[in-house]
């Protein structure tokens, strides 16, 4: 579903925008693929009939592309030699969008983790604090 989409995406902007990147991470595209959704069927398995059990296996497949991600960010001849770190500062309008972004989801997202506490923790233990 929406985890191939984005993968596809991706791929297709890394060909778009860095062709030489493209073809050298060429052969690692189905085996990410493969992985990814090896994690994506044992999880449902797992937990199959629940909703809870799609929602961790798709948060689970999140982070294990991120580590992804990361990991592919610490060989340091994926980066073409002429590229400064300089290159790469953020300017000012884009760092300002940029801020603005992060304390606009941060003002949404933390009322919203007090609201899931209040509903999954406060709420269905009576009112009492349990150890789960």
């Amino acid at each position: 579903g929406p985890t191939i989409a984005a993968a596809l995406l991706a791929g297709l902007a890394l060909h778009l925008t860095a062709p030489a990147h493209a073809a050298g991470a060429a052969h690692w595209w189905p085996l990410l693929m493969l992985v990814s959704g090896l994690f994506a069927v044992q999880l449902a398995w797992l937990r199959r009939g629940t909703r809870a059990g799609l929602a961790f296996g798709a948060a689970a497949a999140e982070v294990c592309l991120s580590l992804g991600v990361w990991l592919a960010g610490q060989w340091p001849y994926l980066v073409r030699p002429t590229l400064r770190a300089t290159d790469a500062l953020v300017n000012g309008p884009m760092y300002t969008a940029l801020a603005i972004t992060l304390a606009v989801g941060m003002t949404l997202l933390l009322p919203l983790l007090g609201l899931f506490y209040y509903l999954f923790v406060i709420r269905w233990s009576g009112g009492k604090m349990v150890q789960a």
